[in-house]
């Protein structure tokens, strides 16, 4: 190892080409060229400075390289190699070890023949400073600028992007492709479990084939894991994620967004298109109820037909529940108008929902249906009986998730405390977001009673279950009160009217007592109407046209 300082200069004669080698020494070399054949290497104290030497062959240990004023023909052996490269044309085999070659300048079309070999071990190919708009492709082993060679970069499992906006393409084995700085880069994994990270930006990442790990720091990223069990990771910005098959997992869907959920607007927060696998958001909700997982697995229950299918493959998010699939993340609309009711499964529409079915309750957990009952009114009958037209309450109000149309005797749960009903009506024009719909054309009511009044959420709402109260009993149709006797043959009485007492005693009391219309004015000044539980962040907000829940 102790060569002292030697000056070796190989000359332009003779047919063969000077070639110095330092593969016997125990340590690596430091080598600086200065042209394309001089420059200087040295080992500790030793150094040899070289002119017209064609090749160099190095150490089986780190050496370090700086080639970066023209193209060089270097052999830096086994070790762990860091070769600094320009614009030129390059003959490098980078040998065995787990080198890295790194490259800031821009390429030119003299660099067709070109050839660098990170050779056997896991090797890096780092671009930086002007090789911006570059595309380094492993799956070619080519640089390439707009679709032109500049030289072949050959057995690279590794790129590092430098602050500069680039594409890279992985190969089939496991590529790690990591972006630094805030550039909009294009990334391609391949074949392989490919380790993505695109850094600052507004990237656009795909893992390819094989399983994938993708991160896509801060901006706007768009992610699609390919096919193969892919974990996705957005973190700051507005990100869209795309489902390729697979078991995919996405660890922060509504993270870091910069806009609301609630605006019906899919573009300010995070988003994954689930329109082509749902009709329905509350299909896609029942779904990920079940198990925590998008697979389809209530095909029993839901309408899948013309629907892509998961088949094998599925969608797990961290962090999530039901309730947190909205339009604005997912782009499933609620596919008609109809009153949401919360449910073990999910939300599910009013008129999906039949005898047996089972409904989440304040009070007693999930509670089956006993008796549904539906009636619609046309806009003649609401012109002559003005009582039959619903009320509206805004999305926002008492939680309220979307819109909701009620009847006006229905009972929504406010009271000072939160532990009282209030007859919608009597909201109407001393609660903001609650108005007399007026302009409806026909309106159709759903009334769903179980074995005891209860509290259910509608829209996210608690209001109250149908009671069969006399006002309720006397204006059902004969056939409804034929139907209904059949349930409760204790309220049948032959059809003629009955007393509260009657219903007490039969069915039993109501879930909440009802506050006076005076009461109902007296807390909205005070401003205590108030829900009892807390309000969840709205879903798309669409204007009701079909089935509403009320009583």
């Amino acid at each position: 190892d102790g060569f002292g300082t030697d000056t070796i200069a190989g000359g332009e004669g003779g047919v063969d080409s000077d070639l110095i080698t330092f593969n016997a020494l125990n340590s690596g070399v430091k080598l600086t060229y200065s042209g394309a054949e001089s420059g200087l290497a040295t080992a500790g104290v030793n150094s040899v400075d070289f002119t017209e030497i064609e090749k160099l062959v190095l150490t089986d240990y780190a050496d370090l390289v700086d080639a970066t004023l023209s193209g060089v023909s270097l052999d830096t052996g086994a070790g762990d190699d860091t070769i600094n490269t320009g614009t030129g044309v390059y003959d490098i085999n980078a040998g065995a070890g787990d080198d890295r070659v790194v490259r800031n300048t821009a390429t030119n079309v003299t660099e067709a023949g070109s050839v660098i070999d990170g050779g056997a071990g896991t090797d890096t190919y780092v671009a930086g400073g002007a090789l911006g708009g570059n595309t380094i492709n492993l799956e070619t082993g080519k640089l390439e600028f707009q679709g032109n060679d500049r030289g072949d970069i050959r057995n690279f499992e590794n790129v590092e992007l430098d602050n500069i906006a680039a594409s890279v393409i992985g190969d089939s084995g496991d590529n790690t492709i990591t972006a630094v700085g805030d550039f909009d880069n294009n990334l391609v994994g391949g074949g392989g479990n490919d380790l993505i990270d695109a850094g600052g930006g507004n990237d656009t990442v795909s893992g390819g084939a094989g399983n994938d790990t993708l991160l896509g720091g801060a901006g706007n990223d768009t992610l699609d894991g390919g096919t193969g069990d892919d974990l996705l990771t957005g973190n700051d910005g507005d990100d869209v994620f795309v489902y390729s098959g697979g078991n995919d997992t996405i660890s922060d869907l509504n993270f870091g967004s910069t806009g609301p959920l609630d605006d019906g607007v899919t573009t300010n927060n995070d988003f994954i298109d689930l329109s082509g696998y749902y009709k329905k958001i509350f299909d896609l909700r029942a779904d990920y109820a079940d198990n925590n997982v998008l697979d389809q697995s209530n095909f029993s229950t839901a309408d899948y037909t013309g629907k892509s299918q998961f088949g094998t493959g599925s969608l797990r998010f961290t962090n999530m529940s039901a309730s947190d699939f909205r339009y604005d993340n997912t782009g499933v609309v609620c596919f008609g108008a109809g009153t949401a009711i919360r449910t073990p499964q999910g939300d599910v529409l009013i008129e999906d929902l039949r005898v047996g079915d089972l409904v989440n309750t304040m009070d007693n957990g999930p509670q089956r249906i006993k008796w549904v009952n539906k009636r619609s009114y046309a806009i003649s009958d609401l012109q002559h009986r003005e009582h039959l037209y619903p009320v509206l309450i805004r999305r926002g109000t008492f939680g309220a998730e979307r819109d909701l149309l009620v009847s006006q005797q229905h009972g929504i749960l406010t009271g000072r405390s939160g532990d009282a009903f209030a007859r919608a009506k009597h909201l109407v024009g001393h609660t903001s977001g609650v108005r007399l719909a007026r302009g409806k054309k026909s309106v159709t009511y759903i009334h769903l009673m179980f074995e005891s009044h209860e509290v259910i959420f509608a829209e996210n709402v608690a209001s109250e279950s149908f009671y069969p109260g006399p006002m309720a009993l006397e204006q059902m149709t004969p056939q409804d009160r034929l139907a209904f006797s059949q349930v409760l043959p204790g309220l049948s009485l032959g059809f003629g009217k009955v007393t509260r007492e009657q219903v007490g005693r039969v069915y039993g009391a109501t879930a909440r007592k009802f506050l006076s219309r005076k009461s109902v004015i007296a807390d909205a000044c005070k401003c205590k109407l108030t829900p009892k539980v807390p309000a969840r962040r709205a879903v798309q907000h669409t204007q009701h046209t079909g089935p509403q829940f009320a009583t």
